[in-house]
């Protein structure tokens, strides 16, 4: 199921971007074309339209059967999962918008235009985004990156269909169409570097997350058909040369960027959340619970729950200092943690409990840990105890 549901995705992607692009990138561009070539852009966008519908009706039907799979046929709750989920959301607005889609007769109309635009918020409201204290901010962002990646999308069309058809207006369209490319390029770079800084609490899941490796991947790919677009843009431009292979490859790039976006989009940013470290020691003079969420690389929390002796007093800081064992001389990092309210209160006799934690205990990269915790008490005297733990 997942791989179907990845698939539809994909397809859904590379549909709703072509065509929306391939309608915005034509009206930007504002191009006087020759007939066979503007009865040729018209013919692709009504067949691209036509795809984008089955798309989202196929992605639709997918992901009814993930939720018919989760909920079960007689238990789920149709209205809920279409009209108050994000994804039921997302491909109902679709659903509709495309359904609209198939009864345009202009898409070089204003209306059309306005379609296209519109269209590419479906796929916006969807994603880690939506999920956001920030989502509208995100969703902003989000909304300007496709718009962007659209735009080179339908270029890049517009491109192939000139080429095969009119060589002769290949350098004319592709002077103007370089004036917007660059701008949306830059748009593009800038709105995934704010989405990544709204997604990602810190930049080490870039570096130890599935997620964050599938977008430095993402960013590599992208460079790659940034270089090839140029390479082909300089070839009709300036020396008037065949471009076709480096067509292809940016074209082929595109697919593979689209399918990465789609794969990122189905897959957790955060780290895994399913290693949390509890530890609880008793002992004649100290009792002690440490918790640390999600023991993963980047920030976490930390919380150290201490029973002292009342006879030794009140507990004035608890300092940290946690070393890997790997790298020893260099990864040494000492934290002090601040006093918080008890989670639950366990009473032993002759002993007084007192909690302290740090929520943004930075580890920054996966290892086999050791950890000092030294306990100060009022009147100056110390305590300590040791720890073990791995975040790998």
């Amino acid at each position: 199921m997942d791989t179907l549901l990845y698939i539809s995705n994909v397809i859904l992607y590379i549909a709703l971007l072509a065509t929306s692009g391939l309608i915005i990138a034509n009206s930007l561009l504002g191009m006087k074309w020759e007939q066979p070539v503007l009865e040729l852009i018209k013919l692709r966008t009504k067949q691209l339209s036509k795809f984008l519908f089955i798309a989202v009706l196929f992605a639709l039907c997918v992901q009814s059967m993930q939720w018919i799979e989760i909920f079960g046929i007689d238990s789920i709750q149709w209205k809920e999962v279409l009209l108050n989920t994000s994804t039921g959301k997302s491909l109902t607005y679709l659903f509709v918008l495309a359904l609209v889609g198939l009864f345009l007769k202009r898409f070089d109309s204003m209306f059309g235009i306005i379609w296209a635009w519109v269209i590419l918020f479906g796929e916006a409201m969807n994603g880690h985004i939506a999920a956001l204290e920030s989502s509208q901010v995100g969703t902003l962002f989000d909304y300007i990156h496709l718009f962007c990646a659209a735009i080179w999308i339908g270029g890049v069309i517009i491109l192939w269909i000139i080429w095969r058809n009119e060589k002769s207006i290949a350098a004319k369209f592709m002077i103007r169409f370089s004036k917007i490319l660059w701008v949306t390029l830059a748009l593009v770079a800038i709105s995934g570097v704010l989405l990544t800084i709204l997604i990602l609490p810190s930049w080490m899941y870039l570096l130890y997350t599935s997620w964050g490796k599938w977008l430095l991947i993402k960013i590599v790919v992208i460079s790659l058909a940034i270089g090839l677009g140029y390479l082909a843009r300089i070839k009709i431009v300036k020396h008037h040369n065949n471009p076709k292979r480096a067509m292809l490859t940016e074209a082929i790039l595109l697919v593979a960027i689209i399918m990465i976006a789609s794969l990122i989009s189905q897959i957790s940013p955060m780290p895994n959340m399913n290693n949390p470290l509890n530890v609880h020691r008793m002992g004649d003079e100290l009792h002690y619970t440490v918790k640390l969420t999600p023991n993963a690389p980047g920030p976490n929390q930390l919380s150290v729950t201490l029973w002292t002796l009342e006879e030794e007093g009140e507990v004035a800081t608890v300092d940290v200092s946690v070393v890997a064992e790997d790298k020893p001389s260099r990864s040494e990092r000492d934290f002090e943690l601040v006093q918080a309210d008890l989670e639950d209160e366990f009473a032993f006799d002759n002993f007084n409990e007192s909690r302290f934690v740090m929520k943004d205990l930075q580890l920054p990269y996966p290892s086999n840990w050791q950890a000092k915790v030294m306990i100060t008490f009022l009147d100056g005297h110390k305590r300590s105890f040791d720890f073990t733990f791995s975040n790998d």
